[in-house]
This record gives C-alpha cells, structure tokens and sequence, in this order.
C-alpha cells in the first residue's frame, strides 16, 4: 500500500506545515491532515498543488509501505488515494 511522504518531503526542504499551506494554497487543517498521512482520499489538484509546492512529480510524493496508523494485516485502516 503507498503512503504519501510530504512530511518527509517538506522537511528535507525546510518546509514546515504553515509554510507548505500557504506554498499549495491549501487550509492549514488539509496540510496538518496531508502531512501526517491520515487523509482517505486525495483530489488530482490537490496533489498537484502539493507537488508544485514542494517543485517534485506528483509520483515523488508516495511511497509503497504501511500507512501511519495501519499495523500489518489490518485492512480497515487503508487509505484510498483517487485521482478525481
């Protein structure tokens, strides 16, 4: 399952959460969700906005593993991620 690495992302630039925010034209409360990964489903715009944000590819922004709060073998906890 892929899990979003903005956090990881934003920090390795010097970025903290208010910064991003206002860098992607989002609420601070959708970066603060965006940045710890306990969001169920994203919009295409708001990944691409993201990306320009932190000047990567919108693919450099996930990576394949567990996602915060999951534990191995627990289903009920899995983020969706569309593209709308």
């Amino acid at each position: 399952m892929a899990r979003l690495r903005v956090k990881e992302l934003s920090e390795a630039r010097g970025l903290n959460i208010t910064t991003l925010s206002r860098r992607a034209e989002l609420s601070y409360r959708q970066a603060w969700m965006i940045w710890h990964d306990r969001v169920s489903q994203l919009d295409f715009r708001t990944l691409e906005r993201i990306a320009r944000a932190l000047e990567v590819n919108i693919g450099d922004l996930f990576v394949e593993g567990i996602a915060s709060g999951d534990t191995i073998g627990d289903e009920s906890q899995s983020a969706s991620l569309v593209a709308a």
